[in-house]
């Protein structure tokens, strides 16, 4: 099953975040994974206080995790935080589960949540 990085941010550093997008691209490659989106985001409902948002997916959770871990990444992961104020979150694609699977109450607080996807 497919597996996300997504990346929410604010650039404070442009030419330390260049230089860590450059790196990084071949680092996620070189991992099997691929970039869904890297770009300015535009606020359509609610609050976001973020101007980038990149998602890389991986093959499975395995990839992502590899990436996360191996060392080219990490030395990565030290410039990301000198160049961004940033939110990192891991996330598993949906599979061959289905959202009648789902239980009544999806989210970890008790309330609904909607979803909002693209699906192949």
């Amino acid at each position: 099953m497919a597996a996300y990085i997504i990346v929410e941010c604010v650039v404070t550093d442009y030419t330390a975040f260049s230089e860590f997008s450059r790196r990084t691209a071949a680092a996620v490659e070189a991992h099997g994974g691929r970039y869904l989106v890297d770009g300015e985001v535009e606020v359509l409902d609610g609050d976001w206080s973020s101007e980038r948002m990149v998602i890389v997916e991986f093959g499975d959770s395995g990839q992502a995790r590899a990436w996360l871990d191996s060392p080219a990444y990490r030395e990565l992961r030290v410039l990301r935080q000198k160049a961004a104020k940033d939110s990192v979150v891991f996330a598993e694609g949906v599979g061959a589960r289905r959202w009648k699977s789902m239980p009544k109450s999806s989210s970890r607080y008790g309330l609904p949540c909607i979803v909002v996807g693209i699906t192949r």
